[in-house]
């Protein structure tokens, strides 16, 4: 049997978390199965989820929790139906890297680039497939989109749900703002980490895009996608990703045939192999066909996308019509909370944290107690590697650290998902040495979760008694925010 068939324990949880709405259940469910079709019919029913709220416990959750003892999961091997990662007290095993030929991996990197560069519209249907294996357990789920780009800043997206053809969402760049909005009569949706709506109807969102914007992070933050996509779809408007830097390694794996059509297949390897994507590229037109990104990070998080891509044309005559949206009257615009916002919400947290920050693990092996720098300020910085501003601010904050350690202020990183091995190399090359912690473990993960770390870095600056007094998100090199709260 598949880990899919095994997914018993995750559905016991989201039984008992979310019993009276049916949703957190319906996101366990395999796509395909007749589980997850009945669950979606009883979520249209009022009457039939009164009913289910007084009955689930007594017929379902226990035959549930009886047969969550069959789950696969062995105790340092993550599981997913296409890959394994092996896991050695939190230190992955990262999978396999050979580049190939970087010569020629390079050249056709760059086609790819170009060719996205130098078209003036592009569109494309990608049927997607994310799994993900954390701490033995292991899910999978697939959707499809469609895109429309034309230069200038224009772009459409269309997301929906494999089984429910007319549900999903909507983005468009109209070239100065983005509108994104839901489409179906069942559509639900998390529009950010920390708010759920439950039926999404007559709902908008919107930003302004004409100072630039990531169509890749703008698909992840505001759509129904199951993940974000692995090509940077920005490139089509001229911006780089910030992954793709002088580090990374690109190979030449040969040729493979998808569909009939022979493809050039490189290997792109970022942050020393922490992810590694595959572009089966055609040479028509230098697009790819298929992709493939493994993102094995620690024992807490490791996942696999793929995507197909279909009905490829460039440089059609696309119209404008296709990038005009604007609200229908009575409905009500959603904004995220601004990081003003989220930052002023965190330092109102009145609890002292002593009692949360304790027996962390660092990277150099010790464990971390917040209890243990009482009579000190602490500015404690949430980071992760794959985050370019996170990575610059690293030596300024060595440099803090130096200049404050002997002041009563000590410095402390704080890292739950990236591998131990990758981080080490960075701080040697880097010369870092102030305390970090590196700890993959669920209550890490809660607390890395309980400060909203879907924005890195974050820094958050605590009191001599342990209390958070100040947070920021960002790193700008010309505004040292420690130095002037410091004042």
């Amino acid at each position: 049997m598949t880990p899919d068939q095994f997914r018993i324990w995750p559905i016991c949880f989201g039984i008992t978390k979310s019993i009276f709405d049916l949703r957190e259940l319906k996101q366990w469910l395999p796509a395909e199965s007749t589980s997850y079709k009945t669950v979606h019919f009883l979520r249209q029913s009022v009457y039939l989820r009164q009913f289910m709220k007084k009955t689930i416990y007594i017929l379902l959750l226990p035959g549930l929790l009886i047969f969550s003892n069959l789950r696969v999961a062995g105790q340092y091997v993550t599981k997913s139906g296409y890959f394994t990662v092996t896991q050695d007290k939190g230190k992955t095993v990262v999978v396999s890297q050979e580049p190939g030929d970087t010569a020629a991996g390079r050249n056709y990197f760059n086609l790819m680039n170009q060719a996205l560069l130098h078209a003036k519209s592009l569109r494309f249907e990608c049927y997607q497939v994310m799994e993900s294996g954390a701490d033995g357990k292991g899910w999978k789920r697939d959707g499809k989109y469609s895109v429309w780009m034309k230069k200038g800043n224009l772009a459409r997206v269309e997301m929906r749900d494999i089984l429910y053809p007319d549900d999903g969402s909507d983005i468009i760049y109209d070239g100065k703002n983005l509108w994104a909005y839901f489409v179906g009569k069942n559509a639900t949706v998390s529009l950010d980490k920390n708010t759920i709506v439950g039926e999404v109807k007559d709902v908008y969102m919107t930003k302004d895009i004409s100072g630039g914007a990531s169509l890749s992070h703008d698909i992840m933050n505001f759509g129904s996608c199951v993940s974000m996509p692995v090509l940077y779809l920005s490139k089509f408007f001229g911006y780089a990703s910030a992954l793709e830097d002088g580090n990374m390694t690109v190979g030449y794996q040969g040729e493979d045939t998808l569909n009939g059509e022979k493809l050039h297949h490189i290997k792109v390897i970022l942050l020393g192999g922490q992810r590694i994507a595959d572009y089966w590229i055609s040479p028509a037109d230098n697009l790819p066909r298929k992709m493939e990104e493994k993102l094995v990070m620690n024992a807490s998080n490791s996942s696999l996308r793929r995507e197909f891509w279909s009905n490829v044309a460039v440089n059609e005559n696309l119209s404008d019509s296709l990038f005009a949206w604007n609200p229908p009257e009575n409905w009500k615009k959603y904004t995220h909370p601004s990081q003003e916002v989220m930052e002023d919400s965190l330092s109102k947290m009145k609890q002292n944290l002593c009692n949360s920050f304790t027996d962390l693990v660092l990277l150099d092996g010790g464990t971390f107690n917040l209890r243990d720098y009482k009579g000190q300020f602490v500015l404690l910085v949430f980071w992760r590697l794959g985050c370019p501003p996170c990575l610059k601010e690293m030596p300024d904050l060595q440099q803090l650290f130096e200049k404050y350690k002997d002041k009563g202020l000590t410095i402390v990183g704080f890292n739950h998902v990236d591998n131990e091995e990758l981080v080490k190399k960075f701080f040697e090359k880097k010369g870092i040495r102030f305390p970090n912690i590196l700890d993959p473990s669920v209550r890490a993960k809660k607390i890395y979760d309980d400060f909203k770390t879907n924005i890195v870095p974050l820094n958050c600056l605590i009191d001599r008694e342990g209390f958070l007094i100040k947070t920021w998100y960002g790193y700008d090199p010309k505004d040292n925010k420690l130095e002037k709260v410091l004042k």
